[in-house]
């Protein structure tokens, strides 16, 4: 791809190390390795930095380190919250099992149209399983 000064930039994806060459200056990242994700809809209840209330939401993917979910309150980026949800049978084994989780809201979403709600990504930091 030609830029706009009149030189070359070129993107070169080798695994997980990207290199990017612009003229004569080659930059090399290399990506964190990540959790896989799963692609999990659950119910998730969340309350924001310790508060009495909960709030209700749904997942769309879960991690061994977080969760993305979309739910009814937004919260700021660095907000501390605690998360309640049911993985299913099929999941975690033979019984369904609640895991309450604590973490930090690291990435959010405003609704971008009336009726939508705000997307929250959120680390785990701390979690307990509750087999019912």
């Amino acid at each position: 791809m030609k830029t706009g000064d009149g030189f070359f930039c070129r993107k070169t994806f080798e695994g997980r190390r990207i290199q990017i060459e612009v003229g004569e200056r080659r930059v090399e990242l290399t990506a964190k390795n990540r959790a896989q994700r799963f692609g999990i809809q659950v119910q998730v209840r969340y309350r924001l930095n310790g508060n009495s209330k909960w709030w209700k939401g749904t997942t769309e993917n879960i991690s061994r380190s977080g969760v993305l979910f979309r739910g009814e309150e937004y919260a700021e980026p660095n907000t501390p919250l605690e998360l309640s949800f049911v993985l299913p049978k099929e999941i975690f084994g033979v019984r369904p099992a609640e895991v309450f989780c604590r973490g930090t809201v690291v990435w959010s979403e405003r609704p971008r149209e009336s009726g939508d709600f705000p997307a929250l990504a959120t680390t785990i930091s701390h979690y307990r399983f509750v087999r019912p």
